[in-house]
């Protein structure tokens, strides 16, 4: 029994000397890119118009404030 409690005590030294000696990073140490990934998605909606009497869509990117894709025809 006083074995068993001198291997867990031994054990529990060494995990706790293990994480004191571990380096901690925070946040303003981690170094920042110019071509960092932005994760957010890209916001894009159907913008409609009317030409001779025919209904037209298209897709608009707001994100990049760019037009995807062509006219179609809906109706």
């Amino acid at each position: 029994m006083l074995k068993k409690i001198a291997i867990a005590s031994a054990a529990l030294f060494l995990t706790v000397l293990s994480i004191s000696q571990m380096k901690t990073f925070y946040a303003d140490e981690v170094p920042v890119t110019e071509n960092a990934i932005d994760s957010r998605a890209a916001i894009i909606e159907w913008r409609y118009k009317v030409i001779s009497n025919k209904l037209y869509k298209r897709q608009y990117n707001h994100s990049t404030k760019k037009w995807v894709g062509n006219w179609r025809l809906v109706a």
